[in-house]
């Protein structure tokens, strides 16, 4: 399992990413602002068993994606960010 924290809605709270290897996907839970972090009812899909997921600005927009490695398709997907809501792939 791989996760990574950074503010990926924008709205000062920090967040988890987390690579599901079991759902090909990427769970994002949301910061409360205090510690704790809601249900991860976010769901982006991602190539086949997703083994590492980084977080960064890969295309200098001033927003966080997130990059995360296949490992069954020996790829790579990058999840575009958006910096008014976690709206990556869309």
């Amino acid at each position: 399992m791989s996760i990574v924290l950074g503010d990926f809605n924008g709205d000062g709270k920090l967040d988890i990413a987390v690579a599901d290897q079991q759902g090909n996907a990427v769970s994002v839970l949301l910061g409360n602002g205090n510690g704790s972090f809601r249900n991860p009812r976010l769901k982006y899909p991602t190539g086949a068993f997703p083994t590492s997921v980084t977080a960064g600005d890969f295309n200098w927009r001033w927003e966080t994606d997130l990059a995360v490695s296949d490992g069954n398709g020996n790829t790579i997907s990058i999840l575009w960010g958006r910096a008014t809501a976690p709206s990556w792939g869309r």
